[in-house]
């Protein structure tokens, strides 16, 4: 199967305009050429990637597969293009980062700015993730680095303290007696002291509440 890239801007301009007429004319394409590449590419599948009729044409459950590949497959063009225009504008490297959302809201920015102030030719494709997916995607080579809560599996990685970040509980005045080491003015207290209480917390899909829920099944 060889489709070049004039194949799949041509074939998404079609699914978008649900006609081959108007798919051509936003690719610049003759209509019959655009007619015969179509052609070539459902001949080269081996099955239909339109249905034509009188008033345009609708696509496949073939032709939909292809045109969510296709956009993929530019978009991918595309953000190299953009990359490898950068060194040509003095870039003279890049750094893959993915971080949780504690990193990225709390501890990271001063350290980035001055990694960024020291090193101007260095860009920084930064992600948002959970802990767990960063673990993933850095052990695939999708990333170079990542910051992730020390409650995901880090067996396979390379790993180095980056930040403390302290939890507090806040409680009443007033309260369960578990709680009664801080109401007496100490200023810490055991996670495990107060499983037994109610808590407001997050949502359960957020990363902080199942870093706690992890930690509240081990304990």
């Amino acid at each position: 199967m060889r489709f070049d890239l004039t194949d799949l801007q041509l074939f998404i301009h079609v699914a978008d305009a649900r006609s081959i007429t108007g798919g051509a004319e936003r690719s610049h394409i003759a209509l019959a050429s655009a007619s015969a590449r179509i052609r070539g590419m459902e001949d080269m599948l081996g099955t239909a990637l339109l249905v034509r009729g009188r008033r345009g044409v609708e696509l496949t459950d073939a032709g939909r597969t292809l045109t969510h590949h296709a956009r993929t497959v530019l978009q991918q063009m595309a953000r190299m293009k953009g990359e490898l225009d950068k060194y040509a504008q003095g870039l003279r490297g890049q750094v893959r980062l993915l971080c949780n959302t504690a990193a990225a809201s709390e501890l990271l920015p001063e350290a980035l700015s001055a990694f960024m102030a020291a090193h101007p030719n260095v860009d920084i494709d930064l992600n948002e993730l959970p802990s767990r997916e960063i673990v993933a995607a850095v052990t695939a080579g999708q990333a170079d680095v990542g910051i992730v809560s020390d409650g995901v599996d880090l067996a396979n990685l390379q790993t180095f303290a980056f930040r403390p970040d302290r939890l507090v509980v806040v409680t009443a005045s007033a309260g369960p007696a578990a709680l009664a080491p801080l109401q007496a003015g100490h200023r810490s207290i055991d996670f495990a002291q107060i499983l037994d209480c109610a808590f407001i917390g997050l949502s359960e899909d957020s990363a902080l509440q199942q870093y706690l829920e992890a930690h509240a099944a081990r304990l």
